[in-house]
């Protein structure tokens, strides 16, 4: 507005009389400016319009990857298992008389129901033929919740009605073997669960932690403010490895 008054007619006409008098006023001519103002030309500026979803976050999922898969095509899958085993084993001379000490193994037949996860979302084809990036965003947010679900299943399923029955539900309780800790932290109790898993002969080779947890381990100091928790941790900064012996998680496959 200032350089349109500077550079008028006016203004070049009244500069000498307005110096000699100090007063003066003159009237310049202003158009309307085009705002978007309703009645203004606001409806002719569109808003820049970014192509695709703005998606969530997802959370990341790791409980499948500790586990071994096979398929099956029935509702239910049934295994053996060993329920007892008498180790008679003793050191005998070449040909004992009382023959041989006898060993013995018991088993049992168990099963589990195979859970069906399953949801979807209304949408019409129209909706779906009109937007065709929309059916993909769709069936990529389905599958995450499917896999989420799937997730929840396996830690901690109930195992009651159509629910798995999950890694924690059959876990043995922490319970410390008779070690001796003085002012027990996490990563004692850490410590002593995988001795624990040990004791039952078996190789505690992967841990599921809450990440809230896993946190406050890596941030415990002794009481000169130093780092205890050191682990060597490879690309992406996430402990890697492979499960000795995992439980097996079995998929049937749906039309």
């Amino acid at each position: 507005m200032g350089a349109r008054v500077a550079q008028s007619d006016e203004f070049s006409t009244r500069a000498a009389q307005l110096a000699q008098a100090g007063k003066g006023s003159f009237t310049v001519e202003v158009q309307q400016a085009i705002t978007e103002a309703d009645g203004s030309a606001g409806a002719t500026v569109e808003p820049t319009r970014v192509p695709g979803v703005v998606t969530p976050p997802e959370r990341r999922l790791f409980i499948r990857d500790l586990l071994n898969f096979g398929r099956t095509q029935s509702n239910a899958v049934e295994y053996v298992r060993e329920t007892g085993f008498t180790n008679s084993a003793d050191v005998v001379s070449e040909n004992p008389s009382a023959g041989k000490p006898e060993s013995d193994i018991t088993f049992e037949m168990d099963s589990e129901n195979v859970a069906t996860i399953a949801h979807w979302i209304q949408a019409s084809r129209q909706v779906l033929s009109d937007a065709g990036m929309l059916q993909s965003y769709i069936d990529g947010r389905l599958r995450y919740g499917l896999k989420l679900k799937e997730e929840t299943q396996l830690l901690k399923g109930s195992g009651v009605g159509l629910n798995i029955n999950g890694l924690f539900t059959q876990a043995s309780q922490y319970a410390n073997p008779g070690v001796d800790v003085t002012e027990d932290t996490k990563i004692d109790r850490l410590r002593i669960a995988m001795l624990q898993v040990q004791l039952a002969e078996y190789a505690a080779d992967g841990l599921v932690l809450n990440p809230i947890d896993w946190t406050s381990i890596e941030l415990t100091k002794d009481s000169q403010g130093r780092y205890i928790w050191a682990i060597p941790m490879p690309s992406m900064g996430r402990p890697c490895g492979a499960c000795r012996w995992p439980p097996s998680l079995w998929l049937r496959t749906s039309s």
